[in-house]
């Protein structure tokens, strides 16, 4: 049980930053950073989708 709670506050923790960097395009709007953003919160979005199926995964097992 201990696994999955840290892997879904692993993934709590990724969604946050995700957000940030989201908010973070109101205030810079210059075209590097929105790209760099953009990257940063697909791969956010890429290891947050599997750190959630892995916690599912090892919820359904713990059952």
């Amino acid at each position: 049980m201990e696994k999955t709670i840290s892997v879904f506050l692993a993934f709590l923790i990724g969604f946050v930053f995700t957000m940030l960097q989201v908010g973070s395009d109101l205030d810079f709007l210059e075209l590097p950073v929105i790209i760099l953003n953009i990257i940063g919160l697909i791969i956010m979005v890429i290891f947050g989708g599997a750190l959630l199926i892995r916690a599912i995964q090892l919820l359904l097992k713990n059952d």
